[in-house]
C-alpha cells in the first residue's frame, strides 16, 4: 500500500503527522486524525499493527464504535467549547487531519463527530477591529472575502 512504499517509518509519523494513535491494548500504527489518542474495543487485524476494515463482519464494529467514539468527542468539544474561553487550546487538539496509514479511521471519526443534530458553534470576531471572539453557529458564520 501507499503508506508503506513511502519508506516513512512509523516512528516518525508524530512528527509529520501530529496526532493521537489507537490502542488495542497495545498501540498500533493507526493515527487517529484528531490530537487525543483512542483506546477502544476496535479490533486488530492479524498483525495488530491496524484496526481491520477488511471483513464485514468486524468492519461493521470497528466503523460503529469509531463513530461513536466520534459522537463522543464532539460531546465533549460542544461542552469545552461552551466552558473554556483558551480556543487555541481546544482548537490544538479538535483539529482533524489525516489519518495514517489508513486515513479511513479519521474520516469514520470526523463523520460522527458532525453528526450531532446541533449546530457546531465556532469563534469568530464580529468585525476586523473587534478584540473579542464570540460563538456562533457554523451556520450563520461566513468568510468575507478581500
Amino acid at each position: 500500500d501507499h503508506f508503506h512504499q513511502s519508506g516513512i517509518n512509523p516512528t516518525e509519523l508524530p512528527k509529520i503527522f501530529p496526532s493521537g494513535l489507537t490502542f488495542i491494548d497495545l498501540g498500533t500504527h493507526q493515527t487517529t486524525g484528531i490530537g487525543m489518542h483512542v483506546y477502544s474495543h476496535l479490533i486488530p487485524t492479524i498483525e495488530r499493527e491496524n484496526l481491520d476494515l477488511q471483513d464485514p463482519y468486524i468492519t461493521k464494529w470497528n466503523r460503529e464504535l469509531l463513530s461513536s467514539i466520534g459522537q463522543t468527542v464532539r460531546s465533549i468539544f460542544d461542552q469545552l467549547i461552551l466552558d473554556n474561553k483558551q480556543f487555541e487550546s481546544i482548537f490544538a487538539s479538535y483539529s482533524f487531519q489525516q489519518s495514517v496509514p489508513n486515513n479511513e479511521i479519521g474520516s469514520i471519526l470526523v463523520d460522527g463527530f458532525l453528526s450531532s443534530n446541533k449546530d457546531l458553534l465556532v469563534p469568530v470576531k464580529r468585525s476586523p477591529t473587534d478584540n473579542n471572539l464570540l460563538l456562533i453557529p457554523l451556520t450563520q458564520a461566513y468568510i468575507a472575502r478581500n
